[in-house]
């Protein structure tokens, strides 16, 4: 039995060696979650080998006469002969809606600020 290329002593060893570092105690948590992950693992391969056998199977329902870069293009160039005409439309409003243009009106002159008076009261009056 060859488990990706380890036989069956370097599997032995290698779970030894496990068994020392980790400890008897957290060895059984350290298995359970390399198993889990490799569940996950083999899901999402087969998930995506599932897609893949899919989107090859679309491929090959392609007309024989068209070449798969024309089929793979033909939606892209469909949708952009679509914003281009979007684009080139005039924009129009209805006639009732046109709003009237409204001049701004400038804003009114702004006051100089002037200093308090207060400022005279810090100044000894002791000289006069």
């Amino acid at each position: 039995m060859d488990f990706l290329g380890i036989g069956p002593m370097e599997l032995v060893v290698i779970l030894i060696i496990a068994l020392i570092v980790v400890g008897p105690e957290r060895l059984p948590q350290l298995a359970q979650s390399i198993g889990k992950t490799m569940r996950d693992l083999r899901a999402m391969s087969q998930g995506l080998t599932t897609e893949w056998q899919r989107e090859i199977s679309s491929i090959s329902d392609i007309d024989p006469g068209e070449g798969l870069q024309e089929a793979l293009t033909k939606p892209f160039q469909e949708v952009q002969a679509e914003v281009k005409q979007a684009l080139s439309a005039p924009l129009t409003t209805p006639s009732s809606a046109t709003p009237t243009p409204v001049s701004p009106q400038p804003a009114p002159p702004k006051q100089p600020e002037t200093l308090p008076d207060t400022l005279n009261d810090d100044v000894d009056h002791a000289d006069t």
